[in-house]
């Protein structure tokens, strides 16, 4: 998978750059193949701004969020994307998303896919 990051108004630092690569890791867990993906990392005053773009098993998902703190917009950009990459998982394998009850079918989305 090729991840592409930039950053706007800031300079991107190691750790920055480990911290996104290791949340993109933790999507891996839902089976989808992430093809790639671009995450982009604004700075304007006291907003901190992540924005990412993932493509997998052909759709395109987006996500945005914005907050005081750049490793707390990314928490929330990943938690937002990682909902959207379940509902996506779930809708494929012909399930509806329910609150309450995704992760019982996750794991039957899960158990579905390796049977195929």
């Amino acid at each position: 998978m090729r991840v592409l990051i930039t950053g706007r108004h800031m300079e991107m630092s190691a750790a920055l750059r480990r911290y996104i690569e290791t949340r993109m890791k933790r999507l891996e867990r839902y089976g989808v193949k992430l093809e790639g993906a671009q995450v982009v990392l604004d700075v304007e005053k006291y907003r901190h701004t992540a924005e990412l773009t993932l493509s997998l098993n052909g759709a395109t998902i987006q996500g945005r969020a914005s907050t005081n703190e750049m490793y707390a917009s990314i928490d929330q950009l990943f938690d937002k994307i990682s909902r959207q990459v379940g509902a996506l998982c779930l809708s494929e394998c012909g399930l509806q998303a329910s609150p309450g009850r995704t992760s019982a079918r996750q794991r039957a989305c899960r158990s579905h896919r390796s049977l195929h």
